[in-house]
């Protein structure tokens, strides 16, 4: 990421999401809270909606029961939306977080496997070397060159001893 100043357009974006998200994650606990779980305010809010339904053309030929029984499963339904959208807030945002850290890790790996062909291609390099100068050295030279490659922060010589050793059955270890 590049460090570049925030315009006021971003900025202003940026706080209407956290507003947003605040919003989302809070009303419907407030809405539990207010309505759903307080018997007076619920009985307030149904008595509202059942006078609005009885002013309502529409709601003529249903009885009384069925209109409260309607508000009250509107209310219900609300209650349940206002959960939805709030879990798909928060679905968005791990969605979003989980592509940052998919992208991140994936570069992270390709570095690293860029790094490991590297290394693989030093090696081949250093063994087709090795190779063709390997009937050019001693046995001693190839087996302290061997060595070398094996762990090249450790430096053992093989001695001429050490080659005798190997070659009367002996074993020799790098």
């Amino acid at each position: 990421m590049e460090n570049r100043l925030i315009t006021q357009t971003e900025l202003t974006k940026m706080s209407s999401a956290n507003y947003k998200n605040f919003l989302t994650e809070n009303i419907h606990n407030y809405y539990e809270e207010l309505i759903v779980n307080n018997a007076e305010n619920k009985e307030h809010v149904v008595n509202l909606l059942f006078k609005k339904m009885e002013n309502d053309k529409r709601f003529d030929k249903i009885d009384n029961n069925t209109k409260k029984t309607i508000v009250l499963t509107g209310i219900s339904c609300l209650s349940d939306f206002l959960k939805t959208i709030d879990l798909k807030q928060k679905q968005s945002i791990i969605q979003k977080e989980n592509k940052k850290i998919t992208s991140l890790f994936l570069k992270n790996y390709e570095e690293k496997l860029l790094s490991l062909k590297e290394e693989i291609k030093k090696n081949q390099e250093d063994f087709l070397i090795l190779q063709n100068n390997a009937d050019n050295m001693s046995l001693g030279q190839l087996a302290n060159t061997i060595n070398e490659f094996h762990n090249p922060n450790t430096t053992t010589d093989v001695s001429d001893q050490d080659i005798d050793d190997l070659l009367n059955g002996g074993s020799l270890e790098f």
